[in-house]
């Protein structure tokens, strides 16, 4: 029961990490590896950083963000909200076409 008095039950909130050393910045959220071939996996590593993302039914469960954490925000708030990416899954892209997904 909440403070309303309503019967509701607690779905939990993702755990997040986030860590500054030596000028790296590192954010991590909910679940990083996949357990079966029902996750999808993107990964990709470029000057600016090293960035994961594991989805699963077409939503955000877990992410790493290594050096550029400017969207670490926009991705806690996508999983706490369970927001659907459908449309992006079916557009098939790369870390870099979600990474322009999520600024939109």
């Amino acid at each position: 029961m909440n403070m309303a008095g309503t019967v509701t039950e607690f779905g939990g909130v993702p755990r997040s990490n986030t860590l500054k050393v030596l000028g790296l910045e590192l954010f991590s959220i909910g679940q990083v590896t996949s357990e079966d071939a029902s996750f999808e996996e993107m990964q990709w590593e470029d000057e600016a950083g090293y960035f994961r993302f594991l989805l699963r039914d077409s939503r955000l469960v877990g992410a790493i963000l290594l050096g550029d954490t400017g969207l670490a925000a926009r991705v806690q708030r996508a999983m706490e909200t369970r927001e659907d990416f459908s449309q992006f899954v079916r557009m098939q892209g790369g870390v870099p076409e979600f990474l322009a997904y999520l600024q939109e």
